[in-house]
């Protein structure tokens, strides 16, 4: 919140960091009230199945939002890279931003409706689809879709980043329509996203792929699970370690926290000095 009040970052790129992060917290927050307490405790309070297809479907609307918003701000830094008159089509953008969550929500909700229930399985330690009806049409199912989504969207994002990259590069060597300044945003942000879509790819691949080789052990289910909270918690960490716009908000508010408990510590004596008492004894 800090970085939106000062506007020390493009306020566009603001409103899709957002999305990512509020996703995220969403997915981790859908495991601490249903993976975590299932695992540890087979989470008695859930006792009908409704309450938990309700509390486990979150998990694949954030993991969709988090997906497609990393999909809506790759078009848009590759067509703002293309074209710096994009950052002007604010209604474009506009519907970048929304669309994930209004996309998303179609989808989910939608097979939801049609009988595609998620729960979390008490005995196999993970979120399934067993005894669902999730085919979606022409005898493809709605877990088809996940992963091939899942490996899909990701490349063709590499993919946009790669071309930026090469284009920079070409720019440079060629020193056709170079600007230094904007040539390094353009590749920090590229590479800042490959690193992040390139751990979505991974983490999508191994989430179907773990499973399989694990035979439905326990710790190939845990590690599955891992590799779906690490996904996203991936973007905070890659913006943390090289967007400056990022650390300096973040040390910011370090140091506004230590003058805070500085100021708390004081006494009341350290910060009001009694008037000096002069007496005048006459001799």
């Amino acid at each position: 919140m800090n970085v939106i009040r000062s506007g020390s970052l493009d306020q566009h790129f603001t409103y899709f960091v957002l999305n990512m992060s509020m996703s995220g917290l969403l997915y981790a927050a859908t495991n601490l009230w249903v993976s975590v307490p299932c695992t540890l405790d087979m989470c008695p309070f859930i006792s009908t199945d409704h309450l938990m297809v309700a509390l486990a479907t979150p998990n694949s609307l954030a993991h969709w939002v988090y997906l497609l918003s990393a999909m809506s701000f790759t078009i848009y830094r590759f067509c703002l890279f293309m074209s710096k008159s994009f950052s002007d089509r604010t209604t474009c953008i506009k519907a970048l931003v929304i669309a994930p969550w209004a996309l998303t929500s179609l989808l989910i909700f939608g097979t939801t409706g049609l009988g595609c229930y998620k729960r979390y399985n008490r005995l196999s330690l993970s979120y399934t689809y067993n005894c669902s009806n999730c085919n979606i049409f022409l005898g493809i199912s709605f877990i088809d879709v996940n992963f091939y989504a899942g490996q899909a969207i990701p490349l063709a994002m590499i993919t946009a980043y790669v071309i930026i990259l090469a284009s920079v590069y070409r720019s440079r060597r060629r020193n056709v329509g170079f600007h230094r300044r904007q040539s390094r945003v353009d590749t920090k942000l590229a590479f800042q996203f490959t690193v992040i879509c390139f751990s979505q790819y991974l983490a999508a691949l191994l989430f179907f792929v773990v499973p399989k080789f694990s035979g439905g052990g326990v710790i190939g289910v845990l590690l599955m699970n891992s590799i779906g909270t690490i996904n996203v918690s991936v973007n905070p960490i890659v913006l943390l370690l090289f967007n400056h716009q990022i650390r300096s908000s973040v040390r910011m508010i370090c140091d506004c926290s230590k003058a805070q408990s500085v100021v708390q510590d004081l006494t009341p004596t350290q910060w009001t000095t009694a008037p000096r008492q002069i007496s005048w004894v006459s001799k």
